[in-house]
């Protein structure tokens, strides 16, 4: 269950839709706005009543967004065709599966999103759907939990997923919430803004054996020794460095 208000939801929702087409203009942006009102309002959800109420899906965005185009100035039908053939192929087209309302059950205290055998095509915007609901947990839940992200190279490498890591990491202590980022390659954080704040942020590092390729800067990274550099370098299965703060250990 997302716990967005009213406001918050239409902010994420236009975030969304620029992962979904890619660049929106600034009248594509305000097109969408005033569909999005009118959409929600057909569902009786205004910023005033938004609780438990049955969301729209992207049909009835599709939908009210071609009969206000028939109304449209000059000026706004090309923004108006624009959306709108993007917008049919997840209504009609080959990712017409999104346009229903979700199944997946995330009541279970350990949940599982797993987006490795989905089209590429498909992923970054099902990577922002998983993390803006991981998002809204964490600020409305102060129990104890623990977000573990493995292959992360695949999340700091799309700019609006980046921006969701940067958020958690900088606030998710806050909320009672431990991250553990798992990755192949150093380059990935040290090559991200919210790679570098989570090396900031991070109370450990687990370094295990690296390819000399990358292993320069592994080492700059992380300020390492020679003899440091050379154990990751030789390092067997299970064998690595573990640091914490300034303390280096070899495991």
């Amino acid at each position: 269950m997302l716990r967005h208000s009213y406001v918050e939801k239409r902010l994420a929702l236009i975030d969304m839709f620029r992962t979904m087409f890619g660049d929106i203009t600034e009248i594509q942006q305000a097109v969408l706005d005033n569909a999005l009102t009118e959409t929600y309002a057909k569902k009786g959800i205004t910023a005033e009543h938004y609780r438990g109420k049955v969301a729209p899906k992207l049909g009835d965005l599709y939908d009210n967004l071609k009969r206000l185009s028939k109304g449209a100035s000059v000026y706004e039908r090309g923004p108006y065709a624009a959306l709108l053939g993007r917008l049919k192929m997840y209504t009609t087209g080959v990712f017409k599966f999104l346009n229903r309302e979700t199944q997946i059950d995330v009541t279970n205290k350990f949940v599982v999103f797993d987006v490795g055998a989905m089209p590429k095509q498909i992923k970054p915007l099902m990577m922002f759907l998983i993390l803006d609901y991981v998002y809204s947990q964490m600020k409305h839940d102060s129990a104890r939990k623990i977000l573990l992200i493995d292959e992360a190279w695949s999340l700091l490498q799309n700019a609006s997923e980046e921006g969701y890591i940067f958020e958690i990491v900088k606030t998710c202590r806050k909320y009672n919430l431990g991250l553990l980022m798992i990755t192949q390659d150093v380059g990935d954080l040290v090559g991200s803004k919210a790679g570098r704040a989570l090396l900031s942020n991070s109370s450990y590092t687990v370094l295990l054996r690296q390819k000399p390729a990358v292993i320069n800067n592994v080492v700059n990274a992380f300020h390492l020794s020679k003899t440091e550099k050379q154990h990751l370098l030789t390092a067997q299965v299970g064998e690595g460095l573990l640091l914490l703060e300034n303390d280096h250990q070899q495991i």
